[in-house]
């Protein structure tokens, strides 16, 4: 069993950072690495009050991004459908 302080390190800072990063490009429709890199040039200025990016970071953005189109693949085999969750809407049917 691990220790609750080490899921709340570094590498799982990192990889909040990652997916707040993917998240952000999956809502704004932009390139994941661009947003990284724009992170990064913009945490070099102190003023900006942009944190650095952590090296971890970035190795994991690319990677999701270049495997996306696998990843949604997967998540949508082994997920639930969204239409056959309680409360969910959809135009040809009315809410729960």
């Amino acid at each position: 069993m691990t220790d609750s302080t080490h899921r709340h390190g570094p590498r799982h800072a990192a990889r909040q950072r990652a997916v707040d990063i993917l998240f952000e490009a999956e809502f704004r429709d932009t390139d994941p690495v661009g947003i990284v890199e724009e992170r990064i040039d913009l945490s070099r200025d102190e003023s900006n009050q942009v944190k650095r990016v952590p090296e971890y970071t970035t190795a994991i953005v690319p990677g999701v991004a270049q495997a996306l189109d696998e990843i949604d693949d997967a998540i949508a085999w082994t997920a639930p459908s969204s239409a056959s969750q309680p409360g969910n809407c959809s135009t040809t049917r009315k809410c729960r």
